[in-house]
């Protein structure tokens, strides 16, 4: 047996991405082209494109190419071959649950068409006698805020259901219903979190804790009183200081305008203006939304 590495891909054009698509268009002869058919004959993974493209269907878009299957060649896919593409996912991720982002990622069809054939991902699942994804972990209501958050920010936008249907999450459209009682209570919930006045008690707690003692500094020679300094904020940015941040700056990147709306490689960060390191505190009049690169080049410098 050989070993050698992979092909370096990091200085591939989006041409060159392109171009091999149409390679294999050209060998099974259709202009639809599903990524599950691509990837029996293509040199990327489906990762490179979602990065470089958004979707697989922005990719078809680019190309010309039809981003859907036509009636006539929805009709020869069978339920049967449908639920058979999910048990040989199972089988080869080795357990009885596999979520509707795990599929996108393994399976052969995309889920608009799965919910358009079964109306729901439950449903699907229960077809293929697995066991169902929506209530297995134990997830808690901040880890959803988050994940929330996270697509919003990548999004640039509100995230719909159809948004949630394409296999963008972490969690299944389900998780999300099951626990809040629909989608739009999901996200009620979440604005209400991240606007939520003040800290909860877990998070003012665990500030505290982390609160220096008092440090006698100086001799105030007007007054013959001694300064106190203490740091009164944690270097710690919680969800809904960052939501808010992210939301003042339009999810973009206040330095060079960058966003993950337009290029999903693009990750946000938040940013102290005057550096935690330097006196700077943790509050809005101190935050800013910077891209990785920026952030990496602001460094502990001050400025915006």
């Amino acid at each position: 047996m050989e070993f050698k590495l992979n092909e370096y891909r990091q200085g591939v054009t989006d041409e060159e991405l392109l171009a091999d698509v149409r390679r294999v268009s050209r060998l099974v002869g259709d202009r639809y082209l599903s990524y599950g058919l691509y990837k029996s004959q293509g040199k990327y993974s489906e990762n490179t494109f979602r990065k470089r493209f958004g979707s697989w269907s922005s990719v078809l878009t680019n190309l010309g190419m039809r981003t859907e299957k036509n009636s006539i060649e929805l009709k020869r896919i069978s339920d049967e071959m449908m639920i058979g593409d999910l048990r040989r996912v199972a089988e080869l991720l080795g357990r009885a649950i596999v979520t509707s982002t795990e599929y996108n990622k393994h399976g052969k069809f995309s889920h608009p068409t799965v919910t358009e054939r079964f109306e729901n991902w439950a449903t699907f699942v229960a077809k293929a006698g697995l066991e169902p994804t929506g209530h297995i972990r134990n997830v808690s209501d901040t880890d959803l805020y988050v994940e929330i958050e996270r697509i919003w920010t990548s999004l640039g936008k509100q995230p719909t259901t159809t948004d949630m249907k394409k296999g963008i999450s972490r969690y299944s459209l389900d998780t999300f219903t099951r626990r809040f009682g629909g989608w739009r209570n999901a996200l009620l919930a979440f604005i209400e979190y991240v606007n939520a006045d003040g800290r909860n008690d877990e998070e003012t707690n665990e500030i505290e804790s982390m609160l220096p003692a008092p440090v006698w500094d100086e001799l105030d020679a007007t007054t013959s009183k001694i300064k106190i300094s203490v740091k009164r904020t944690s270097r710690n940015i919680n969800l809904k200081l960052r939501f808010t941040v992210l939301q003042l700056d339009n999810f973009r990147c206040r330095s060079c305008g960058a966003s993950p709306a337009k290029n999903p490689e693009i990750e946000l960060h938040i940013d102290h203006v005057v550096p935690w390191s330097k006196g700077g505190e943790t509050e809005i009049n101190n935050l800013q939304t910077l891209c990785s690169k920026c952030n990496l080049g602001k460094s502990n410098h001050e400025f915006c």
